[in-house]
């Protein structure tokens, strides 16, 4: 059976958090965490993709889910990103006054006769209207900074309840893809049933044969094998059908074997015993 993993992960959750939180949801009340997250529960809007419609339910579930939390993690991106604007609007005004500092500096070294030209003094007015406008542009940054904290924490939290409910539908949907798309509860019952089927012959052997010096444990032996109840088409499968057990030891097949093998000791096994 050959097996492959796809490589890269859709999932990022880098945004979920920042570097120095540990709870997306502090300050907020529980009435207002419940009110900001109440339309978390439940199921993935069934309407986020048509593309999923061949898929089981459980596989479009998660496939829906996995859209759900993107729209909700793209949320998150867009705020960080007018955030990330906002700052570099709060910064450009200590840029341009280090700006006007050089530009007076090397009016200085030009009065002083240290330099032969003087493009700082032609150039400070512009700084000022620009500094001057930057300022402004700060200020209000710095507002609309603040009044993007709200939205961003709560966007942050919403993407926090999402993420914690990942094993609600990532379980369901590899077992529907293991059981109806590999195929592996049913290959596991049909192992079973053939080991069952090889275990009664081996022990019959042993019930037949076993004696002193022949190599067979005195008492039988019984192994529960596991049911994988998780998987669908294994959910309501009698704990019998997984039991490996030397009590449906088939010896009668090995008695006529033997009787056989005493009129004709050239008797070829096939002809003695058929293994379907």
């Amino acid at each position: 059976m050959n097996l492959k993993l796809v490589d890269d992960d859709p999932r990022r959750n880098v945004a979920l958090l920042p570097a120095d939180a540990t709870d997306p949801g502090a300050g907020l009340c529980l009435d207002e965490i419940d009110r900001a997250t109440a339309d978390l529960a439940g199921d993935p809007p069934a309407a986020l993709s048509a593309a999923f419609s061949s898929l089981g339910p459980y596989r479009r579930k998660f496939a829906n889910y996995v859209l759900w939390r993107q729209s909700l993690l793209a949320t998150v991106d867009g705020l960080l990103a007018k955030q990330t604007e906002l700052d570099a609007a709060i910064a450009a005004p200590a840029q341009t006054v280090a700006t006007i500092k050089d530009a007076v500096a090397r009016t200085a070294a030009w009065l002083l006769g240290r330099a032969s030209d003087n493009p700082g003094e032609a150039q400070r007015k512009t700084l000022d209207d620009q500094l001057i406008a930057q300022r402004h542009r700060a200020e209000a940054a710095t507002v609309a900074r603040a009044e993007l904290e709200a939205p961003l924490k709560l966007a942050r939290l919403r993407l926090a309840k999402l993420v914690e409910r990942e094993n609600e539908f990532v379980g369901p949907a590899i077992c529907e893809l293991a059981d109806q798309e590999l195929g592996l509860g049913v290959r596991w019952r049909r192992a079973v049933k053939e080991l069952q089927e090889v275990n009664a012959l081996l022990s019959g052997v042993a019930q037949v044969a076993r004696g002193f010096g022949s190599g067979f444990e005195a008492r039988p032996a019984t192994i529960q094998l596991p049911r994988y109840g998780g998987l669908p088409s294994l959910a309501h499968a009698a704990p019998a059908e997984f039991t490996i057990s030397d009590a449906a030891a088939n010896t009668a097949i090995w008695r006529t074997a033997i009787e056989r093998l005493w009129r004709d000791p050239k008797s070829k096994a096939s002809e003695i015993i058929s293994l379907k």
